[in-house]
């Protein structure tokens, strides 16, 4: 059974690197970029290594102690650690041999891009694959497997100890159920409080980094061909401002503010019909287009948290690197990264609202933020498809640059009213159908 799943598991990933390795080659060809000496088969198989071998790490954790948020929780805790240990490790002078300590060493090490496949580091990572794969038979063989009854859960065990059970009570959420707002509200602020310690911490240690880097690094990192500057928006990651957009709101920020407004909002009518609960917020003397304004206004509130979150953080990277970015130019920033996180929750939120289907509309809300950073980011690389790049959302939110040139009131009005317009699209939608 075990290596029944664990081949699934490659073959998913396989699966998933041809269809990036085809991309790497139809996307360039089809705008005119030229990608002769770069290397995209020997980046998708490290991509693809080093995604098996924090499966198997998980994998095994999960044989050995039948808990999945244990296995899980694990792999990602390693993989986030070797990422930022081999970004940050070798700027200190001394300590850059530490570096092949951290699995992500081997993935990144031999700049595939450029050089082609490092079979040496890809045999480390192999080798280790396949040791936790014996790991993991040895686990599921010799422990009693779980039955079907359900323990307490790591919330539950806190709200047992007087000393966490308000901290608890607070991250796992509680019935307010005095406006459906408030009680959307509570039922995900566990989801916002992981989402702005994860922008927060990611945020406030870039400054530091990018004031320890080398100049010849950085100047380096300048340099870069248009088609790999484009993979992070087509910034300048030679200064300070093109660093920070780089790391913190070209694919983070954008990825966690998506993941909170596309729960909450394919949560927010979908997800009630399918937990069949929606019959009991009707059964209230709430209209349908009240209930969808009180969901709105909870991932409203939800998305302000987050960018008020991110504007701290990055404020504070700042001031620790001894930046000199204005105050102003971050904000604006911020304020922009929320508006899109709500445009990107108020897709979620119509299609749920149109089919009543989560999953649907995660998919769709989803593809959605993907296509559109696909546009912003490639189609100004030919000069034939440059124009379409306005039609992307993601343009009038870095198209003006905002941590260079601050706010740009125009763009910011663009998305604005797309979330508006997305909301009052989904209300009738929502009145007119027969619900599940």
């Amino acid at each position: 059974m075990l290596a029944s799943k664990s081949l699934s598991m490659v073959a998913v990933v396989a699966a998933g690197g041809l269809v990036l390795w085809g991309a790497g080659y139809v996307i360039p060809a089809m705008l005119g970029v030229d990608m002769t000496g770069y290397h995209i088969g020997a980046l998708v198989f490290h991509m693809s290594v080093n995604a098996v071998f924090y499966g198997l790490a998980a994998a095994a954790v999960g044989a050995w102690t039948g808990s999945a948020k244990a296995a899980s929780g694990t792999a990602i805790a390693v993989m986030i650690v070797s990422y930022l240990a081999t970004g940050i490790v070798p700027l200190v002078e001394g300590l850059d041999g530490l570096a092949k300590f951290f699995p992500w060493y081997y993935f990144s090490n031999g700049n595939s891009v450029s050089n082609g496949i490092a079979w040496g580091d890809m045999a480390v990572l192999g080798g280790l694959s396949v040791l936790f794969l014996g790991v993991a038979v040895v686990g599921v063989n010799r422990r009693d497997l779980r039955s079907r009854t359900v323990g307490a859960s790591l919330i539950d065990r806190l709200r047992e100890h007087p000393m966490t059970k308000k901290l608890a009570d607070r991250i796992a959420g509680s019935a307010r159920v005095s406006r459906i707002a408030m009680k959307t509200v509570s039922e995900n602020q566990g989801l916002l409080v992981i989402c702005s310690i994860i922008m927060f911490y990611i945020a406030l240690m870039m400054g530091p980094i990018y004031s320890l880097m080398d100049e010849a690094i950085l100047s380096l990192a300048g340099q870069l061909p248009d088609a790999l500057l484009a993979m992070i928006g087509g910034v300048d990651m030679s200064t300070a401002e093109g660093y920070l957009q780089a790391e913190i709101f070209v694919i983070t920020g954008p990825a966690t503010f998506a993941v909170l407004t596309i729960l909450v909002g394919s949560r927010a009518i979908a997800g009630e019909e399918h937990k069949k609960t929606m019959d009991l917020l009707l059964v209230n003397p709430v209209t349908r287009s009240k209930v969808i304004s009180e969901k709105t206004l909870a991932m409203v509130w939800y998305a302000v948290v987050l960018g008020l979150v991110t504007f701290l953080g990055t404020w504070a990277t700042v001031l620790l690197g001894g930046l000199d970015i204005p105050v102003g130019n971050i904000a604006a920033t911020s304020f922009l990264l929320t508006l899109l996180g709500l445009v990107v929750g108020g897709v979620a939120l119509l299609v749920g609202s149109a089919t009543g289907r989560a999953r649907v509309a995660t998919y769709a809300a989803s593809g959605m933020i993907l296509f559109s950073y696909f546009v912003f980011s490639f189609m100004p690389l030919s000069e034939n498809y440059a124009g379409f790049a306005k039609l992307s959302p993601f343009y009038y939110y870095l198209g003006s640059d905002p941590l260079v040139n601050g706010m740009n009131w125009g763009h910011g009005a663009v998305l604005a009213g797309l979330f508006v317009a997305l909301v009052f699209l989904a209300m009738p939608l929502f009145e007119r159908r027969d619900l599940r």
